[in-house]
Parts: structure tokens; sequence; C-alpha cells
């Protein structure tokens, strides 16, 4: 199961006829990155930040996050190391980041943003001093999830089931098949 999800870097695609911003993206979002449910969250008061982006543009909504690029411009810029290719995906490792913006710079969706780092490691330094209060944080496909079988919090919270999980190469197999349908359909080729 594992090496059918990363055949190719997937990433999560929005319908924008489908979604109706009721947030319920974000929201789940922002709980699968807590690693706890929603309603235990508001409970216990735990600061929450959605690692999407829900932007509406001449009245069309539509859900931005990490694309998961092939050539990540992120991966590449990122003084540390602490993004890089993994299994199918970009990885960000929070640990490493120092908060330096480079990575949100870069980034050609505007996916990545900074969030107030949670207290980790006893202490809370690291090896390169004082931690910075800001550090980079954006979609992981609900990697935890993945591995687990299950769709990534915004997809199985969405109301409208705008939100689909795009394998590139199935997605363009997809395409070419259904392109050579509308061809033969086009000559009157009929099977």
């Amino acid at each position: 199961m594992r090496e059918q999800i990363f055949s190719g870097n997937p990433f999560i695609l929005a319908d924008p006829q489908k979604c109706r911003h009721c947030h319920s993206c974000r929201l789940a979002c922002a709980a699968a990155g807590a690693k706890m449910d929603l309603a235990s969250a508001l409970v216990q008061k735990v600061p929450l930040a959605a690692r999407n982006s829900l932007v509406t543009v001449d009245e069309v909504t539509m859900l931005m996050q990490c694309r998961h690029c092939e050539d990540a411009p992120c991966s590449r810029v990122c003084p540390l190391g602490a993004i890089r290719q993994a299994e199918g995906r970009v990885e960000l490792n929070k640990e490493i980041c120092i908060g330096c913006k480079t990575c949100m710079m870069v980034c050609p969706f505007g996916a990545i943003e900074l969030v107030h780092r949670q207290a980790t490691a006893a202490g809370g330094g690291s090896q390169y001093g004082e931690r910075q209060a800001l550090v980079a944080d954006k979609c992981d496909l609900c990697y935890d999830r993945l591995i687990q079988g299950k769709q990534p919090a915004c997809i199985q919270a969405c109301p409208t089931h705008s939100l689909v999980m795009v394998i590139p190469e199935r997605w363009r197999q997809a395409h070419l098949e259904q392109s050579a349908r509308d061809l033969f359909r086009g000559l009157g080729i009929q099977k």
C-alpha cells in the first residue's frame, strides 16, 4: 500500500466548483497538525494552525497548500536542510528549522507559513543556539494517516468531496485516456 501511495509526489487538488468555503478542511488540518481530534484541541485550548489556506479570487474559492514539488525550490534553498524530499513528499523538520523565511519566499504557491514554535526538547535549545519564536509550517499530506491507509484529514472532512489526492502518473494516464476517447469521438470512430 505504501509504495502505491508514493509512486510520485502526490498532492491534494480542490475542485472550486464544489467548494462551499465551509473551512472544514482547515479545521481538520489544524487538528491533525496538533495530533488530536478537533473537540479535544478546543477543550484543551491547544493553539491550532492549519497548514492549508482557502483563497477567494473573483468569487472562486480554492484550497491552497503544498504541492510537494518534484524539484522543490524550498528544499533547495533551506540553509540547514530542514526541508527535503522524503518518500514521495516534501518533508519539513521543524526541529531543525531556524525560521529564516527563505523557503516561504521561494514557494511558488505561497504554501509555507510561519507559526510559533511549540516547546519541544527539554531546555528548548538547539545546536544553533536559542530557539527562534517562529518556524516554517506546511502541508505534510497527513503522512502519519497515509501510512495507516487513511486519507489526509482535509479530504476526509470535506462535506462536498471537493478534495482529492492526485498521484501524478495516474492523473496523467486518466487524462491521456480521456483525450483519446474525445479524439475517437471527434473522428467518428466507434468501438
